[in-house]
């Protein structure tokens, strides 16, 4: 009992110590989370903390001889009249069933997860909540979950609109992982980072301030955050100056698929990582690298990488009917013939999406220019965006006549096989079609 206080009291002071080192570094000044590698403690100094503090192996053989003289004075305490034995007799009595063995073997109990279930609520907005239960991956969440509580690397392969980037860092959260560390999500891309944490802000009904993102020259992380968007090139400035990466609990490698090389590396050094957490014993890490076109033998079949197989899981993402269509010809304006096609669909078929693939930014801006003129937005603020919108361009001498020329180009063609000429095209404009 006197072992264990001491291994207690050492213990006890070991973390005054720490609290006290936090706090003294808390008043020296104040840590800016969007910048990292200054004021960051080094995984070097937890593991100096940590060599006072004994091992596991020390305490088992400190509780071994605890047994073991514990042992002795019950052997001491049995009367002679049990113990005694006649001299001359050469056979071996049995003991009897009440006496227990004076050294027995010490056998290790066998560990079993008992942790409570925990559960965070999310407070979402209805309309949300039943559009997220369209998603394929909804189904799937118990099976997800369970396999990354069991497995410390976990490779989940969806097709493309699956919501792995969306519904993944919720699961998380909704299972209690940010309350042991952050739950990071990398992205190969700085635009998919941003908006990605706006999106998910959204749906979980939180302030930027819990759902955030860091990437280069940029970011809103502040202490309360818990689930934090970046680029690779940021984990990785981060491994640089905490290679445990202590602060996070899960970490989530998206869009594995492109194979960058920040990508590459980062699933070798977290792979280092997870192994180095599981020995120190204190908050394990788990890593998921998700992607929609995964080759998974490339991960399953290399055993340098991953010394266990990690576990696969695949969803299957929503299939909708897909006709193609072609033109007869090939038109030479291909931007005009996009819009005209654009409009036809409008006008003629049901409601839905249509996605117009074009070459540049400029063609991008002036077929948004030229379907919000022809379909324009009533009430609202998106017709407030668009006024600005259009007070800004209208100015320009060249986008007005890029106007007239495209409402000339539609309403001379409606109806009709071929491209009127200019004249015939002046007379027609009066007849323009009246969208609802």
């Amino acid at each position: 009992a006197k072992i264990k206080s001491l291994v207690g009291s050492r213990r006890k002071r070991l973390a005054l110590l720490r609290q006290a080192d936090a706090t003294a570094g808390g008043e020296e000044g104040e840590r800016d989370p969007n910048i990292v590698g200054l004021n960051d403690p080094s995984s070097s100094s937890s593991s100096e903390d940590e060599s006072d503090v004994p091992s596991e192996k020390e305490e088992e053989t400190l509780e071994e001889k605890q047994i073991t003289e514990g042992n002795e004075i019950e052997q001491k305490e049995i009367p002679p009249e049990q113990t005694s034995e006649p001299a001359k007799s050469e056979e071996v009595t049995k003991p009897s069933p009440d006496i227990t063995p004076l050294n027995p073997k010490v056998e290790t109990p066998v560990v079993v997860d008992r942790k409570p279930a925990v559960y965070i609520h999310v407070d979402r907005d209805p309309k949300i909540q039943a559009d997220r239960l369209k998603l394929p991956i909804l189904g799937e969440e118990q099976v997800i979950m369970e396999t990354i509580s069991e497995n410390k690397i976990t490779i989940l392969a969806g097709e493309t609109g699956s919501g792995k980037t969306t519904q993944i860092p919720q699961f998380l959260y909704e299972a209690g992982y940010a309350e042991r560390g952050l739950i990071g999500i990398t992205e190969p891309r700085r635009v998919a980072a941003v908006s990605m944490s706006k999106r998910v802000a959204m749906e979980m009904n939180l302030s930027t301030d819990v759902v955030s993102y860091l990437i280069r020259y940029e970011g809103n992380v502040t202490d309360q955050t818990k689930i934090k968007f970046m680029t690779d090139g940021v984990l990785l400035k981060e491994i640089e100056v905490d290679f445990l990466l202590n602060k996070y609990s899960c970490i989530i490698l998206d869009e594995a698929h492109e194979r960058s090389v920040y990508t590459d590396i980062l699933m070798g050094l977290l792979s280092r990582i997870v192994r180095l957490r599981e020995k120190r014993g204190n908050n394990p890490l788990r890593v998921i690298i998700m992607s929609a076109t995964l080759r998974v033998q490339d991960f399953t079949e290399n055993k340098k990488l991953f010394l266990d197989t990690p576990p696969v899981i695949s969803i299957d993402s929503r299939q909708f009917p897909v006709t193609v269509h072609f033109n007869k010809t090939t038109p030479e304006d291909y931007l005009r013939e996009a819009f005209l096609k654009t409009v036809k669909i409008h006008t003629k078929l049901p409601d839905g999406g249509i996605l117009v693939f074009l070459t540049g930014q400029k063609e991008v801006n002036t077929m948004v220019r030229k379907l919000r003129k022809m379909f324009p937005c009533h009430g609202g603020k998106e017709a407030i965006t668009e006024k600005k919108e259009s007070e800004g361009k209208e100015d320009d001498e060249e986008a007005r006549d890029e106007d007239d020329e495209f409402d000339s180009i539609y309403r001379g063609k409606k109806g009709h096989k071929g491209v009127k000429p200019k004249s015939e095209k002046k007379r027609k404009r009066g007849s323009g079609v009246t969208v609802p």
